[in-house]
């Protein structure tokens, strides 16, 4: 039983540092990340809003993650944000030229292909659900360990 309350804290952790490192990122080079989703055919005409909301909702999943109360609301939030970031780069990668648009995730994750960071993105989809299963298997059996909320 202790194995999965630390698998779920390094699933935790892990999803914390990739939400708080993307939107670092974001808003350290706010302009430029501004302007490439301004360059997207899908958010182009919302880019000043989503540029916003992107990183803050980031932030927020974070604080959710390593609060033991809030702890499942942040793994369904990450899922759901995980989610959506997959299905846009599916449909990028499926519908749209490529060449024509620019990736806006900032920092190392700017480098990945557009077919990597699908797979990259699916890592962190299955991560954000297993811990979901986990999180929902101790609170059914009442298995809540101090860091678990």
């Amino acid at each position: 039983m202790k194995t999965k309350n630390i698998l779920l804290e390094i699933i935790c952790l892990l999803l914390v540092v990739l939400f708080v490192y993307a939107a670092t990122n974001k808003m350290f080079d706010f302009v430029n990340f501004k302007r490439q989703l301004g360059e997207s055919p899908l958010l182009g005409d919302f880019s000043n809003v989503v540029a916003w909301f992107i990183p803050t909702i980031e932030i927020i999943i974070a604080f959710l993650l390593v609060i033991p109360k809030f702890k499942a609301w942040g793994l369904y939030a990450s899922l759901i944000l995980m989610s959506l970031f997959t299905i846009y780069l599916f449909i990028i990668l499926n519908f749209v030229p490529r060449e024509d648009i620019p990736c806006s995730c900032g920092g190392i994750l700017n480098k990945m292909g557009w077919k990597a960071h699908i797979y990259f993105n699916l890592f962190f989809v299955i991560m954000a659900a297993t811990g979901i299963k986990v999180h929902s298997y101790q609170k059914k059996h009442k298995i809540i360990y101090p860091t678990t909320g």
